[in-house]
């Protein structure tokens, strides 16, 4: 093998990328020995560059197949793999991301909004406002948005006539 870390791996038991394939390695090669105890395998480690009879013919099949897709037997034992951790967390996040825009579009406060900011909801500015208390993250949006429950506040002052928006009702 003219790859040290495919070695190493062999012998690792730490969870990462591609471990599947070497428990399927590892329960192939516990399968040979029981039933040829004698059996010995021996990886070692060669330079690509060298030349090793039968080097050239294997890494030209190796290759043909992966080129051909004939993979024999190899696929089969590989259709059981384990999910991706990280690939499931971003599927599960997208999910999530697109119900909360259809939620957001459904809502009335999105036809005032999108001439505003159309790119809401924005998770660049919930990433830039994620550390902050909702006090401060509110008053951004507010100004984002360019309204503020000013009304409101002004009525709480007897200075408008009404709490309610005269622009969102």
């Amino acid at each position: 093998i003219d790859n040290q870390a495919a070695i190493r791996a062999t012998t690792s038991n730490k969870p990462g990328v591609g471990r599947h394939i070497w428990d399927i390695f590892h329960k192939r090669l516990t399968a040979t020995r029981e039933k040829h105890p004698d059996f010995r395998l021996q990886l070692v480690w060669t330079p690509g560059h060298v030349d090793i009879p039968g080097n050239e013919a294997a890494d030209e099949a190796a290759k043909r197949a992966a080129q051909e897709g004939s993979f024999g037997g190899v696929l089969k034992s590989l259709t059981n793999l384990p999910y991706s951790k990280s690939a499931l967390a971003l599927s599960h996040h997208r999910v999530i991301q697109t119900a909360a825009r259809k939620m957001l579009k459904r809502s009335p406060r999105y036809a005032r909004i999108k001439d505003v900011d159309d790119t809401l909801p924005s998770s660049h500015f919930r990433k830039l406002t994620s550390s902050l208390p909702r006090k401060h993250s509110s008053l951004l949006f507010q100004l984002r948005s360019r309204h503020a429950p000013l009304a409101k506040h002004l009525h709480r002052l007897n200075k408008a006539p009404s709490p309610t928006c005269a622009c969102c009702g």
